[in-house]
């Protein structure tokens, strides 16, 4: 997804890179309990090019584009299904 800070786009990519960096805060992701916080570090740890780009910019900028969180909520929806999936059990 790209989100837009000051007129500049950013390339975030929900990756390994972002959920490692997330990992104090997995087990709720997992859970799909998100606070907004949450997608604010995820957001910003899936930014590999920042630049001076802070996390209080993209806490602003996620707050005013619902988009930009609602496509942050379909990411971390599909990790839980991920998830699912690799719980059940296989067929034999």
């Amino acid at each position: 997804m790209i989100l837009k800070v000051k007129d500049k786009e950013y390339q975030v990519r929900i990756g390994s890179r972002a959920l490692l960096a997330m990992s104090s805060k997995a087990e709720e992701l997992a859970k799909g309990v998100v606070e907004f916080d949450a997608l604010v570090d995820l957001a910003y740890a899936g930014i590999k090019d920042k630049g001076e780009l802070t996390r209080d910019e993209v806490d602003e900028a996620l707050d005013l584009d619902f988009n930009a969180v609602r496509a942050l909520m379909e990411d971390v929806a599909s990790l839980q299904g991920l998830g699912q999936e690799a719980k059940k059990p296989k067929a034999k």
